[in-house]
């Protein structure tokens, strides 16, 4: 188990890895929306590493 400060981001972020229009919030806006839409999917899979 996770200590308490980060159970809260573990909780907030497993759910939106497989929400496409959460995760292109989660990118910075200066990109404008200029990346291939695969590389979400690579952002969500360093997002899952994170909170494993």
């Amino acid at each position: 188990s996770r200590p308490r400060q980060e159970q809260s981001l573990v909780r907030w972020a497993t759910p939106q890895l497989h929400d496409i229009d959460a995760l292109t919030k989660m990118v910075d806006p200066a990109l404008k929306e200029l990346y291939p839409v695969k590389s979400l999917s690579r952002f969500a899979d360093v997002i899952a590493l994170c909170v494993q």
